[in-house]
């Protein structure tokens, strides 16, 4: 990969496939933004939804991947222990497959995105293509869905309500507010609550 091309602006390629039906029609709403046309209180929402300690963890989680493999030898759900780097690099590169290979091929990506744009530049992409919505892409297409505005403009509430979409996009979003959204809603209103001050990474 030539990394000049990923430092700024839109990802040059792969993923924009998601975008787009047969003969090249649009299907997916998106529009790119960069991260200081992003509110603060978004940007907090989506990392403290998904990954709290991405500025200050490497390429894996090490603490999370424990944690999860504990839940899962106690018999519980399996949850979720990619970081954002990796969730990217999922998004950007690979299929929704599941396989310790696939895992092995996303870490390995990951760290090229971490070793060559580094976390700040690596969160302005992520933000920027996570679904959010059936075929609502980016925080910016989602604000303006959902919302009727721009994401600079998100408020706290409204971030968290934005955030609390990624892990179902498609079943659970604004437009389609059951009890799980709702509880994967109040879960993030808590953590920004209480993780004000990762806001200085946005400000």
């Amino acid at each position: 990969e030539d990394a000049a091309a990923w430092r700024a602006g839109p990802p040059p390629r792969p993923w924009a496939h998601r975008l787009h039906r047969g003969g090249g029609r649009p299907a997916g709403r998106f529009a790119y933004v960069p991260l200081h046309r992003v509110s603060a209180q978004l940007c907090l929402a989506v990392l403290v939804a998904e990954d709290t300690g991405f500025f200050w963890h490497g390429t894996l989680d090490y603490t999370a991947i424990w944690e999860a493999l504990l839940q899962w030898r106690q018999g519980r759900p399996l949850r979720g222990a990619s970081t954002i780097s990796q969730q990217l690099a999922k998004n950007l590169f690979f299929s929704s497959e599941r396989s310790l290979w696939r895992k092995l091929q996303e870490a390995r990506m990951a760290a090229w995105l971490e070793r060559h744009l580094g976390k700040r530049r690596i969160f302005e992409l992520y933000v920027n293509i996570i679904e959010l919505g059936p075929a609502v892409f980016g925080v910016q297409a989602a604000a303006q869905t959902y919302l009727q505005k721009d994401a600079s403009q998100c408020s706290a509430a409204q971030a968290a309500l934005l955030a609390a979409t990624i892990p179902a996009p498609r079943v659970a979003n604004p437009q389609h507010r059951g009890a799980a959204f709702e509880a994967r809603r109040a879960v993030v209103v808590q953590r920004m609550q209480r993780l004000q001050a990762l806001r200085r990474h946005f400000e």
